[in-house]
């Protein structure tokens, strides 16, 4: 139903024994797939039982599940503008705006949520955390992905998803996994030396893409013409090693401009 696990009476320690017998009977139709059952009954609940947020949740959860994504946002924006410091109200948003690939208000949406979440309820702040790995993973941006994730498991180390989304993603270096694992050691090359040239330069990034050309091209070509050869050598060394070597080679790059 919700991000995490935690005791829905620490959230809403003053709940009626009718509005808990009620979420609990919305919960099995969600589980069992009854979702207009469930639209039905949270629209009844909601008018009884107007300041519990959860209902708009389940409501939303409902509509999202038989593809009206339009009708879920509209309930979950209400709810936002009713409970505007609900982080629940705040991740299904973030989830909803996903579903609808919305991704900068997904952002923003986990985000906020994040920071109104409690810190005593880790293993909430840690999914929003994960979900914002997993969207920056799709936006093509691995490296702040890879931070996430290893946040979301120092938040909560019993984060099952987060610690399988950091092992299936990164390679032997602690990067980026490629698509291929037999580019993992020449682009971990790539990366040591176009930081030896941005030393060598004083600079932070490339000006243009003919200097990205250039400068790749030499990287590749020193891998081309020393290491590739004896490649198979790479798999014998440590990781410690194998940066030892990778960092021993001084490429030259001063023609370049």
């Amino acid at each position: 139903m919700s991000k995490h696990k935690n005791n829905i009476h620490e959230l809403y320690p003053l709940l009626q024994k009718a509005e808990t017998d009620i979420l609990a009977q919305l919960d099995l139709l969600l589980i069992g797939g009854n979702y207009k059952k469930v639209i039905e009954e949270t629209e009844k609940a909601i008018i009884k039982y107007p300041g519990n947020s959860f209902f708009y949740i389940m409501k939303s959860i409902a509509h999202s599940q038989i593809g009206q994504k339009d009708e879920a946002l509209k309930t979950l924006k209400q709810a936002e503008e009713k409970f505007p410091p609900d982080y629940e109200i705040l991740f299904q948003l973030a989830k909803i705006y996903e579903d609808l690939r919305d991704y900068p208000n997904a952002e923003k949406y986990y985000r906020k949520s994040y920071d109104l979440t409690p810190k005593k309820f880790k293993d909430a702040r840690s999914d929003c955390l994960n979900d914002l790995g997993a969207l920056n993973w799709g936006f093509n941006f691995r490296d702040v992905a890879l931070v996430y994730w290893r946040l979301a498991i120092k938040e909560y180390p019993k984060n099952i998803k987060a610690k399988e989304n950091l092992k299936n993603c990164s390679n032997k270096y602690g990067e980026p996994a490629s698509p291929n694992k037999l580019f993992d050691d020449i682009y971990h090359f790539q990366k040591i030396q176009t930081r030896k040239y941005f030393e060598v330069k004083d600079k932070i990034e490339f000006s243009s893409p003919d200097e990205v050309n250039q400068v790749i091209g030499i990287i590749n070509d020193t891998w081309n013409n020393k290491i590739a050869p004896e490649k198979d050598k790479l798999d014998t060394l440590s990781v410690d090693e194998i940066n030892k070597l990778f960092e021993s080679f001084d490429l030259n790059f001063s023609n370049l401009e």
